[in-house]
């Protein structure tokens, strides 16, 4: 799987564990719906300070996304 789909996948899985919807997301990030969406398809990446952005509005340190989409990655 390639990096934009793998990052898509992860973000999607994270957020829906914490039970939390794209546009909850987006308002917590500062964020738009659809970009929050365009990053779960794989058609936009973030930029690294929106990286550390997601990482904060999920409560989690931005190396362990990294990190799961590195597993993703290599399935």
């Amino acid at each position: 799987m390639n990096s934009d789909k793998a990052f898509g996948k992860v973000l999607a899985e994270i957020r829906k564990k914490k039970g939390i919807s794209q546009e909850n997301l987006a308002d917590i990030c500062g964020l738009d719906r659809t970009t929050v969406s365009l990053y779960e398809r794989g058609i936009r990446q973030p930029t690294l300070p929106s990286l550390f952005t997601l990482a904060k509005g999920l409560k989690m340190p931005a190396s362990d996304i990294i990190s799961a989409v590195e597993k993703e990655i290599g399935k």
